[in-house]
């Protein structure tokens, strides 16, 4: 039987080792998004020969990541002890979270008809190349270069970029607390939760391998982005938490053509789900993703 421990920052080396090839491209399942969150929402992990398993809970109820495992059989007795568990607990089949098209496939082809699949498109992640954030080339990201040349050309040798460090923690902090009071009243936005997440990402940056940029004009910050290489394809970026000043024309678009820049060796940038937020919608959409990484959830309906 698995032994459920909470998960701590002692376990990223040999989490992020299980997952290299893994299948679990979602930012719910890069390591320093699963700590950042873990005071809030609390995460267990568990290790067997050839299976990681993650355990969340979400209030009263509990979820089931996909388990991270090295060969089919393996997955497929890692989801028998996980369904198991739940049903001892409480008589209820597990509720299986943040599966993505391949999972939903293998689970399809390892338990026929055991599971119906519930698709929330809210939470569905953006999946861009990284180069058009780059060049902003092309007539359907018109608007973005336009955004962008404007910022370049009003500041000119007044803005400046730079990486996120520690000497800089502390003002991206300050400014996303002025930010959070801004946009207090928009849903899911500036939130407490938000807030902690933030600052546990600011303060433990080096030891989760979390990177990112700070843009500034006249010396005051204007924005600033924090994300993590995807363990699993390690040529993508997912961005966890980007800020800007809304006042400060083509912040947005340069603060995000910056961190492409900066980081060239990324193919790919996830700019994660859009929470059912119409602004976030129709921000990410304006982008011009690449691909949309769906997922679901699902419970079994009969013994597996």
């Amino acid at each position: 039987m698995p032994d459920f421990k909470p998960i701590n920052l002692g376990d990223r080396t040999r989490y992020l080792s299980a997952l290299h090839g893994a299948e679990a491209e979602s930012c719910e399942y890069c390591f320093g998004n699963i700590y950042a969150w873990s005071d809030i929402y609390p995460t267990y992990i568990a290790y067997e020969d050839k299976c990681v398993y993650l355990q969340q809970t979400d209030g009263e109820r509990t979820l089931w990541p996909m388990p991270i495992a090295e060969d089919e059989q393996a997955f497929a007795r890692a989801i028998r002890i996980m369904d198991g568990i739940q049903l001892h607990r409480d008589g209820t089949h597990a509720h299986f979270v943040y599966i993505n098209e391949a999972q939903r496939q293998r689970l399809d082809r390892l338990f026929p008809g055991a599971f119906e699949f519930h698709n929330h498109d809210e939470y569905d992640e953006y999946l861009y190349e990284a180069d058009n954030f780059r060049t902003y080339s092309g007539k359907k990201l018109h608007a973005k270069r336009n955004h962008y040349n404007s910022f370049i050309k009003t500041y000119g040798g007044r803005w400046a970029y730079e990486k996120l460090e520690r000497s800089n923690a502390a003002e991206c902090a300050e400014f996303a607390a002025d930010w959070g009071a801004k946009h207090a009243s928009e849903k899911g936005i500036g939130t407490d939760k938000e807030e902690h997440v933030l600052d546990v990402m600011l303060s433990c940056a080096d030891q989760l391998g979390l990177l990112g940029g700070v843009l500034r004009v006249d010396g005051r910050i204007c924005g600033f982005t924090i994300a993590e290489r995807c363990a699993c394809h390690p040529q993508t970026a997912v961005i966890h938490i980007e800020k800007a000043d809304d006042e400060v024309r083509g912040a947005y678009p340069t603060l995000a053509s910056m961190f492409a820049q900066d980081n060239p060796d990324f193919i790919y940038i996830n700019r994660e789900e859009d929470m059912g937020i119409p602004g976030l919608r129709q921000s990410k959409s304006s982008y011009c993703p690449c691909r949309m990484i769906k997922k679901y959830s699902c419970r079994a309906g009969r013994p597996l």
